[in-house]
């Protein structure tokens, strides 16, 4: 794994990655197509998350689950900082992400490897946003977020969350704002989770 010799940008994005193994990624999209069709179509998103993330101004942290992969679509590269992801769900995973990162870092954003249509404009704009709000939301269409940028943990966005449920955007937002944050929606975007996503927001989006 790549160690860092200290932060070179003022921005942390962070990446949630699952290793592509066979049976294991897009299982609500393999019921349709079946896992060989899902394991190809979760690939391509993370060739397409690659590209989007390669010219943005952030140190790179990929964590991964289900193993650390050296030689993934990053591929050997020092400037990429690979760990493993937390055990528990996924609000102690992003926790613990958050933590980590933001003990060297201004300011953290978290992706996931879902969404076809995110640009690296969105990121962009995420990061300068950050210079102004607390925190910067990137809406699902689902009712969740893409992006999550955030500059400390004074408010718990993670504990207690109805993850995969249309309810977390509005508890985020309600968090926020019971606790007197600031924070910018991005566009509104589809994540690729079943095969209605991938057919209307994922294939024409996926960048080559």
């Amino acid at each position: 794994m790549a160690k860092s010799s200290g932060p070179t940008h003022r921005a942390a994005l962070i990446i949630f990655v699952r290793k592509p193994e066979l049976g294991k990624v897009k299982t609500r999209l393999a019921a349709a197509v079946g896992d060989t069709e899902a394991l190809r179509i979760y690939k391509a998103l993370l060739r397409h998350t690659k590209i989007v993330t390669s010219e943005i101004n952030a140190d790179v942290f990929i964590y991964y689950h289900g193993g650390l992969e050296e030689d993934d679509e990053w591929g050997i590269d020092s400037t990429i900082h690979r760990r493993s992801q937390a055990k528990g769900g996924l609000g102690d995973k992003l926790r613990h992400a958050f933590t980590e990162v933001l003990s060297d870092y201004k300011v953290a954003l978290v992706i996931g490897s879902d969404c076809a249509q995110l640009r690296s404009a969105h990121i962009a704009s995420a990061i300068n946003g950050l210079e102004t709000y607390d925190t910067v939301i990137g809406p699902t269409l689902d009712g969740g977020y893409y992006l999550l940028g955030i500059k400390d943990l004074a408010v718990d966005l993670f504990s207690d969350m109805p993850w995969s449920t249309e309810d977390v955007l509005p508890v985020t937002i309600s968090r926020l704002e019971r606790n007197g944050r600031t924070y910018l929606c991005l566009d509104e975007l589809s994540d690729i989770d079943h095969i209605k996503d991938w057919e209307m927001y994922g294939k024409s989006y996926i960048l080559a």
